[in-house]
């Protein structure tokens, strides 16, 4: 920046015609130019005072616009909001600079009515803010059962909530989340049409005996989640979620299906009537994931919004009765299995706490659980040999146990190809696989879970092996996780108890609920196991009483004494 006042006046007055959205950059890279304007202004009010000659209003204009855009943005903003003659390309500036700027660092604070001001000024909204200002509306709006609010219509801008914070300085965000959304919702409803193309997958079905939506919410969330223009957009700089992913997050805050819902027990949820708004989103979904822009390496739709897309279909599914007649091919269900375990990212982990679970574990814990679908997950696992992909040191991560949980009762649950469920036993109960899977289930406390897989094959000889491993790593996992130094010594010793007992049980004829038998003799088993216990460091309780009392008849006695 030149010392010379003359040179540095004249550069003042350009700025004062800059775009807004080139302010910011115009001071990052030119030190010291909002002092140098606040000098300047300064200097022509002293001018202005001492002498009699006529003030250049022109010039004295630039200065002050100049200075207010880079010292005072709220009185700017405020100023473009009542001048009926500004230019509306500079208000629009200032809005998108305003969304395109994450919440938590936005500083310029309006109150609500002065917002809806500025907003009104650059209607119809252009295919960039229609983008922008539908991320910024809050979920509660796309909810079933809302409720519109009292509203208080200002003369000119828009008609705002009546909130006990509707006079004080926000963000545009928070005025929008708070005040505006409602107003804002009504003008996105009309302005859909630029998204539709020729492309688009259409939600409309004329075989179906259910009507289309009347709800106008439901129309242009279909509609857009849809369009295949909106498939391709690019993520957000202020937000990590692509426009399409906006919409099916719409989609899914209006069937009420959270992300919690995985976490949920079996039989905790009353099924909802399959009604048309339902019938509708199912339809468009499935058409969604059996298009052929919907697999792995398609440039037109990342990869996570597959992902979300799949899950969004289970869930809705899941909790829907009757369940509407879809065809799940061969080949459909192989793209499933492809697109959910893709790069790994079921094993990257949850982002929004300890007792989350991530995307990509839910899509895999969803395809476990469907019997159109569990055949060739469990293959697929099998295949890839994926429990040696766990890391230790995330053993602790909820989703990777809620995945070996669901694993474990899908083995016992009967419903797979034979074939497959016997190659999926044998898998699991390899050393590293099986050592693998308890390590997980114990640092996490799924003590439902390991108990069901002490159900599964309690007299293969791989049991003493891998509960000696875990002895000699009790001090490890203690260090590694956290935990209080008996914690993980007391989940082994029930371990251990709960296999001996069902080994009991197996060999007496007792079995439990849910047992899955081998189908090699018993006495080949017993000798087996006895052999491999021997090798344990500390010979358990109830083996030594086993090794008193080795007829059938005493092991009966025994327990029907307990």
């Amino acid at each position: 920046m030149s010392s010379n006042p003359s040179v540095q006046r004249i550069v003042v007055e350009s700025t004062s015609a800059l775009p807004i959205q080139s302010v910011a950059s115009v001071q990052r890279y030119t030190e010291g130019l909002p002092r140098v304007c606040a000098y300047t202004l300064r200097e022509l009010l002293d001018d202005a005072e001492r002498s009699d000659a006529a003030v250049d209003t022109n010039k004295l204009d630039r200065c002050i616009c100049a200075h207010l855009r880079f010292q005072c943005h709220n009185l700017c903003a405020e100023l473009f909001a009542v001048d009926d003659f500004e230019n509306s390309q500079n208000v629009r500036d200032l809005i998108v600079a305003n969304l395109r700027t994450p919440p938590y660092h936005q500083s310029l604070r309006l109150q609500p009515l002065v917002w809806g001001r500025l907003l009104s000024k650059i209607l119809p909204f252009d295919h960039k803010v229609y983008e922008l200002l539908f991320h910024a509306l809050p979920t509660i709006y796309w909810h079933a059962n809302f409720k519109c609010p009292p509203h208080f219509f200002p003369n000119a801008g828009l008609p705002i909530l009546m909130t006990p914070t509707g006079d004080h300085l926000q963000t545009l965000f928070k005025a929008i989340s708070k005040s505006l959304f409602m107003s804002i919702g009504n003008i996105l409803l009309k302005g859909c049409d630029d998204f539709e193309d020729q492309d688009s997958v259409s939600y409309h079905d004329s075989t179906s005996q259910l009507s289309d939506p009347d709800d106008s919410r439901v129309q242009l969330l279909l509609s857009m989640a849809g369009s295949s223009s909106i498939h391709r957009m690019n993520a957000l700089d202020s937000s990590p979620e692509t426009f399409f992913r906006a919409v099916l997050l719409g989609i899914m805050a209006y069937m009420g299906v959270k992300s919690d819902i995985i976490n949920q027990p079996k039989g905790s949820m009353s099924p909802v009537p399959l009604d048309n708004n339902r019938s509708t989103v199912l339809r468009l979904l499935y058409m969604l994931v059996s298009s052929e822009e919907y697999h792995v390496g398609n440039d037109s739709m990342c990869i996570k919004d597959q992902c979300l897309t799949l899950i969004i279909f289970f869930r809705v599914l899941n909790c829907t009765y009757p369940h509407p007649e879809y065809n799940f091919s061969a080949e459909l269900t192989a793209k499933f299995v492809s697109i959910a375990f893709q790069d790994d990212a079921w094993l990257s982990g949850p982002e929004m706490g300890r007792f989350s679970i991530g995307e990509a574990a839910e899509l895999v814990i969803h395809l476990f659980e469907h019997s159109f679908t569990m055949n060739v997950a469990f293959a697929h696992f099998v295949d890839k040999q994926l429990f040696g992909s766990f890391s230790i040191s995330r053993s602790s991560d909820w989703d990777l146990s809620t995945i070996i949980g669901t694993f474990v009762a899908r083995l016992s649950s009967g419903e797979l190809d034979p074939l497959i469920q016997q190659r999926s036993l044998d898998y699991l109960h390899e050393h590293g696989s099986l050592h693998t899977a308890c390590t997980v289930l114990i640092v996490n406390n799924n003590i439902t879970a390991l108990r069901q897989l002490t159900l599964l094959h309690c007299n293969d000889p791989v049991w003493p092996q891998c509960l000696q491993s875990l002895q000699e790593e009790e001090h490890h996992l203690q260090q590694l996780f956290g935990y209080p130094k008996e914690w993980i010594t007391w989940c082994i010793a029930d371990l251990k108890a709960d296999i001996e007992q069902n080994w009991i049980k197996l060999a007496t004829g007792v079995h439990s609920s849910g047992m899955t038998h081998d189908m090699r003799p018993v006495q080949e088993d017993n000798e087996q196991i006895k052999s491999a216990w021997s090798k344990v460091k500390v010979l358990p309780p109830l083996l030594h009483w086993v090794r008193q009392h080795h007829t059938r008849e005493a092991l009966s006695e025994e327990v029907e004494l307990v």
